[in-house]
C-alpha cells in the first residue's frame, strides 16, 4: 500500500513534511497478519526497551485524520528526533511511553520537559512487568529563558496482556495506565512494532482515541510484520480489549491504500467463554444519583467497570477524608468508564476540593457534570 495523507497538509504541515524524505510518498507500510496474535506471555517477556532506527515510520488514525510519524535521526546520547505530517516535530527518549523531552515547533519557542528524577533508568517502565510503577514530575520550561511554566505529576502503572485490534491488526498488546497531572491515558505498547498500537485519553471529558494503521521498519531494520496473502482475514480467537466495541471475532476487510479505510469490522458471535456473569449486588459499587450541581470531579477513565470498581476501593478513604458521606458513580461513554464523585455548584468550589484531594494522594479534575 502506498503511503499518503487522506487530506492535503497544511503549510505548517508541509513544512515538517520537508523534514522527512522523500521516502513518505511512496514506502510501503506493512500490516500485521490478523490471524495470529502471539500469546500474552509473549508479549510481556519481549517487551524491553525499543530500540529506534532512522526512517521507522508508523501510520496513525487519531480524530479521523492519518498522522504519520516517522524516526528523522537519533543523536549519539540515544534522543530520538520524530517528524509528523500534522506539523510536530519533537525529541524524546528511547521510550515511546514517556511524554516529549523537547518540542521543535515551526515557529516560536521551544519547550523542554526538565524530568524529575532525570536519569532515564528511573523514569521507564521497561522491561514492561504487570504491576510495575514509576512517579516523576516534569517542568516546562521556556527554551528562550528557562521559566518554568508548568509543573506535571505523573504516575504510571503497567496493567498486564490484552489482546487488541486496530487498523494494522490484531495483537497481543501490554496495557499501561497513567495519570498526568488529573489527566488519564491508556497506552497499549506492542513489542512487535516497538510502539504503542492504541492509544486512549480523556480529553476534557471526551475520549480522544489514537489506533495504528500500519508500519514499516528503516531500511535494513527488523523484519516487516508479515502482510496477509488475501486482503480479507478473519480474526476467530482473539479476545476484544475490554471496554472497546470490537467484538471478540471479526471479519475484517483490510484496504491496500491508506487513502481508504484501512478495515472494515463485522461482530460475529461472541464465544459462550467471554461472557461476563454479572457481579453479585454485594459486590458492586453503589452508583450515587447524577449530581444535582453543575460541577464534579472525575478521578479516573478507565477501560472497564471492574476497573473503576477496584479504583474506587483504593481511594474511597483518601476521598472520604475530605468529602465525608462522597459517593462514587460509574458511567460509560466511549469506550471509558468514568469515575466521578461529588456535586459542585460552580468550578472554583470544584477545582478548590479537587486540590484537597490531591494533597491526599487522589488525582482528579473538575469537569462540568
Amino acid at each position: 500500500m502506498s503511503l499518503r495523507p487522506r487530506r492535503r497538509p497544511s503549510a505548517t504541515a508541509a513544512l515538517a513534511v520537508a523534514l522527512v524524505p522523500a521516502l513518505l510518498a511512496g514506502c510501503t507500510l506493512m500490516g500485521r497478519d490478523r490471524g495470529a496474535a502471539p500469546p500474552t506471555g509473549d508479549a510481556m517477556a519481549r517487551s524491553v526497551q525499543p530500540e529506534y532506527r532512522k526512517d521507522d515510520t508508523w501510520a496513525y488514525s487519531l480524530g479521523g485524520e492519518e498522522v504519520i510519524e516517522k524516526v528523522i535521526d537519533v543523536t549519539p546520547e540515544g534522543h530520538v528526533l520524530w517528524a509528523a505530517t500534522d506539523g510536530r516535530r519533537w525529541e524524546a527518549f528511547p521510550d515511546p511511553l514517556l511524554p516529549p523531552a523537547r518540542s521543535i515547533p515551526e515557529a516560536g519557542p521551544q519547550i523542554t520537559r526538565l524530568f524529575t528524577p532525570s536519569a532515564l533508568g528511573d523514569l521507564t517502565l521497561f522491561p514492561l512487568r504487570a504491576g510495575r510503577a514509576v512517579e516523576y514530575r516534569t517542568d516546562l520550561a521556556s527554551a528562550n529563558d528557562g521559566r518554568i511554566e508548568r509543573a506535571v505529576e505523573h504516575t504510571c502503572e503497567v496493567r498486564g496482556p490484552r489482546q487488541v485490534t486496530v487498523p494494522a491488526g490484531a495483537f497481543t498488546a501490554v496495557e499501561v495506565f497513567c495519570q498526568r497531572g488529573g489527566r488519564f491515558e491508556t497506552l497499549y505498547y506492542a513489542p512487535e512494532v516497538r510502539n504503542t498500537v492504541m492509544e486512549l485519553r480523556d480529553v476534557d471529558g471526551r475520549m480522544e482515541k489514537k489506533e495504528l494503521m500500519a508500519y514499516r521498519p528503516a531500511p535494513g531494520g527488523e523484519a516487516a510484520p508479515t502482510v496477509p496473502d488475501p486482503d480479507q482475514v478473519t480474526t476467530a480467537t482473539a479476545e476484544p480489549l475490554a471496554g472497546t466495541p470490537t467484538p471478540s471475532a471479526t471479519s475484517a476487510v483490510v484496504s491496500e491504500s491508506l487513502d481508504t479505510p484501512t478495515a472494515v469490522a463485522t461482530a460475529a458471535p461472541a464465544p459462550a467463554a467471554a461472557t461476563a456473569s454479572p457481579a453479585p449486588a454485594a459486590d458492586r459499587v453503589s452508583l450515587a444519583p447524577a449530581p444535582a450541581g453543575g460541577w464534579t470531579l472525575q478521578l479516573a477513565a478507565l477501560s472497564t467497570e471492574a476497573a473503576a470498581r477496584q479504583a474506587w476501593s483504593r481511594w474511597q478513604g483518601k476521598v472520604g477524608s475530605v468529602m465525608p458521606g462522597a459517593e462514587p458513580r460509574i458511567e460509560q461513554g466511549g469506550g471509558l468508564w468514568r469515575l466521578t464523585t461529588g456535586s459542585f455548584r460552580d468550578s472554583t468550589a470544584a477545582n478548590a476540593t479537587c486540590a484537597r484531594l490531591q494533597k491526599a494522594g487522589v488525582q482528579c479534575f473538575a469537569k462540568e457534570s
